[in-house]
């Protein structure tokens, strides 16, 4: 039998480990609201003339970016001639084949990117009449977060901030069911 100084003791103890939690929670928080200001530093301002080399300095360090492709020019074109050429590129060897276009804008480091744009709107197959664009299936872009520096006007006008953006870019196109069935 458990006598009541027993059951004083563990309600004791519990308040304390309770109070104690409590004191460990609020040392926490504290924690983390005094530390916000140094997680949120403000960044840097550069001038114009310094932009360029910063902002590969911080795409190098902190932000590597994938190898670029090179682009291709001229109209869009689904050559199913392609399907039969044999290529160590696998743009050309897929059935949702795609080339790349240059991504172009000035406010973001890196300027130019490499995005993938499908070349047809189905998708090339082959049967007892040969190759060609099978409609009941769609070619569709194949989307991937990139982190990218936008410049933006910093605070006052005076030089640009480098801020760091998550973008998603198209890098290949994949075969799938279409939505509306044609044949």
């Amino acid at each position: 039998m458990v006598s009541a100084t027993a059951c004083l003791s563990l309600s004791s103890a519990q308040r304390l480990y309770s109070n104690m939690f409590g004191l460990y929670k609020l040392q926490v928080l504290l924690v983390g609201v005094f530390s916000v200001p140094a997680w949120t530093s403000k960044l840097p301002c550069y001038d114009e003339s310094e932009l360029d080399g910063e902002a590969q300095k911080k795409l190098q360090r902190h932000y590597p970016q994938p190898f670029e492709p090179r682009f291709t020019t001229g109209p869009k074109v689904c050559d199913l001639k392609l399907y039969y050429r044999q290529s160590d590129d696998i743009a050309n060897r897929s059935i949702s084949p795609w080339r790349y276009i240059a991504n172009t804008n000035d406010a973001r480091f890196p300027r130019t990117i490499a995005e993938a744009e499908c070349l047809c709107s189905g998708c090339i197959m082959i049967n007892d009449e040969g190759v060609h664009e099978h409609k009941g299936y769609n070619s569709r872009v194949l989307l991937q977060s990139r982190m990218v520096l936008m410049k933006e006007k910093c605070a006052g006008g005076r030089g640009y901030l480098l801020r760091p953006t998550s973008e998603r870019v198209a890098v290949g196109c994949t075969c799938v069911n279409a939505s509306n069935v044609v044949v």
